[in-house]
């Protein structure tokens, strides 16, 4: 990426967001003030586009693209590639190889590749599992991956290619009964050209404790893993989790995405403002979901889930093994795959949303944002309020 293709990705986006919200305001009806935890807001809503304006900013999507401009400054993603504009400066991400800061003057000649240094890191430690209870790992903007196998010790590899101005350095450090492991940086500031660099934590699979992971803009990887507490936060880096099993697990991103497969526990907590959240198999007790424009995907899932979201879509596939579900949105969609063997009771409400009801569908009321309708025994529930999103049922 250079200056000029940055200009162009962050002028296009935001004229094709506001252009979004000027086609809104003059074709489209499904206009209104809304609220949010007391928080009022205009908001704008055409098919799959979105324009919502409060006191805290201006958030504006549209596809695949989104513009968030608020008083800690703007924030722009295009696909796979995001600006963020802040009082710390201009920060570039192209994938996950990319990163410029124009406040920065050393970036400058980073982004021009002078003072970049490549370097291939090799460096790996073993530490002793006995008497560790608890596991943090940190990363500013390098790759984290964290699996279990059959090992008695905790093997750290932190390996790759880099091309950076910036070099972290792996430290580990055993206090009490926890265990700190983190790649530090001599700078806030970064541009990275090139890298396939990892840091690589293989726990015994016979290792039940918390485990913590904290990164920037770096993705964060948990593959067969079991644990009692998992605590997981990202900014704008992606967090994928699969195979996973643990009593409590708390996730929190900014925009980053998330992908969860094939995870058991009791509790989840999962937190995201413009990311994504995508789940299937998940076998909890209860979920928690809550997003801001980020949209919720579930798939194949048992427990009782509460999701949340502000004007992100939802969309929910085969609920025959689901429990109860508690669905809240403003202005986003809801999609609902329900299979002909489903057994709920199923009650909802809009302001000006409309509820679409599939075939199998015993459908009591459907009237000025009313809506009640039982499939099969109705014995599970799924109750539904919106203000100005839409309700399909398949």
């Amino acid at each position: 990426m250079d200056v000029k293709r940055f200009a162009t990705i962050l002028a296009g986006v935001v004229l094709i967001a506001f252009g979004v919200g000027i086609y809104s305001l003059r074709y489209n009806d499904n206009i209104g003030p809304l609220s949010i935890d007391g928080k009022s807001f205009f908001n704008v809503k055409s098919n799959d586009s979105n324009v919502r304006i409060g006191w805290d900013g201006i958030d504006v999507k549209d596809g695949d693209d989104h513009v968030q401009v608020g008083w800690d400054g703007i924030k722009v993603k295009d696909g796979n590639e995001e600006v963020n504009v802040g009082w710390d400066g201009v920060k570039i991400k192209e994938g996950s190889d990319v990163k410029f800061d124009l406040f920065n003057f050393d970036s400058w000649f980073a982004f021009g590749n002078r003072s970049l240094k490549t370097v291939d890191i090799s460096e790996q430690k073993n530490v002793e599992v006995a008497g560790i209870e608890n596991i943090n790992v940190g990363s500013s903007f390098i790759d984290v991956k964290v699996t279990s196998e059959d090992r008695d010790d905790i093997y750290i590899n932190y390996h790759g290619r880099l091309r950076s101005n910036v070099i972290p350095t792996l430290e580990v450090n055993k206090i009490g009964n926890r265990l700190d492991i983190e790649l530090k940086s001599n700078r806030n500031s970064y541009s990275v050209t090139e890298s396939d660099v990892v840091l690589e934590v293989s726990l015994p699979k016979s290792f039940i404790g918390n485990i913590g992971t904290v990164s920037s803009s770096g993705d964060i990887f948990m593959k067969n893993t079991n644990g009692d507490k998992f605590s997981i936060t990202a900014s704008s880096g992606d967090i994928r989790l699969e195979d996973l099993e643990s009593e409590t697990i708390n996730i929190t991103t900014s925009s980053g995405d998330m992908y969860l497969d094939n995870i058991s526990g009791d509790v989840f907590y999962i937190t995201s403002s413009s990311g994504n959240v995508s789940f299937s198999s998940l076998d909890t007790n209860k979920t928690y979901v809550e997003t801001s424009s980020g949209n919720i995907t579930t798939k194949d899932s048992i427990g009782d889930f509460n999701l949340s979201s502000s004007s992100g879509d939802m969309t929910l596939y085969n609920l025959s093994n689901y429990d109860n579900y508690e669905l809240s949105t403003n202005s986003g969609d809801v999609e609902i795959n329900l299979p002909d063997n489903s057994d709920y009771t199923i009650k909802g409400s809009s302001s000006s949303g409309r509820y679409t009801p599939s075939r199998n569908m015993d459908v009591r009321v459907n009237n000025q944002g009313d809506f009640e309708a039982i499939t099969g025994s109705g014995e599970k529930s799924i109750n539904i309020t919106t203000s100005s999103g839409d309700v399909w049922f398949r």
